[in-house]
């Protein structure tokens, strides 16, 4: 008796077993998915922010050696005003791939940085010295 309730047991999933396992997987899938898309736009948006303030930061570095001097700016001048070595300072202080006059602008206002603007991969995240934040387009 007991070797021919061996003998029938079934082995492997029925159909609705698996159906119920695919229709939870496709709930979760549902549910997840947007929230993992949104979260890697937030690093994506974080990791632009944060290479603009380093490249930032530089240009701000090359602005204290130029105008170490005394040498005022008067009006705004913007980054079409500076020279190759001021590029190729800011060039080679930070990664020299990412940075280009083509990629980064600002205005320079009474020797300060008044606005920075940074792009890489279509986006643009800007930098406003009256607001002291970031914003991403």
């Amino acid at each position: 008796m007991l070797n021919k309730l061996k003998n029938n047991e079934n082995k492997g999933f029925t159909l609705i077993e698996i159906v119920i396992v695919i229709v939870i997987i496709a709930i979760l899938a549902t549910v997840l998915v947007p929230s993992m898309i949104s979260w890697i736009d937030s690093a994506n948006e974080k990791k632009l922010i944060s290479a603009g303030d380093t490249i930032r930061q530089s240009v701000n570095a090359q602005l204290v050696e130029l105008y170490k001097d005394d040498v005022k700016v008067t009006g705004n001048q913007d980054n079409s005003a500076f020279d190759e070595s001021f590029w190729n300072a800011i060039i080679n202080s930070t990664d020299s791939n990412r940075v280009s006059k083509e990629n980064i602008s600002f205005t320079v206002t009474d020797n300060e940085l008044e606005t920075f603007s940074y792009t890489e991969n279509g986006k643009t995240a800007t930098y406003t010295k009256s607001s002291n934040q970031w914003t991403v387009e």
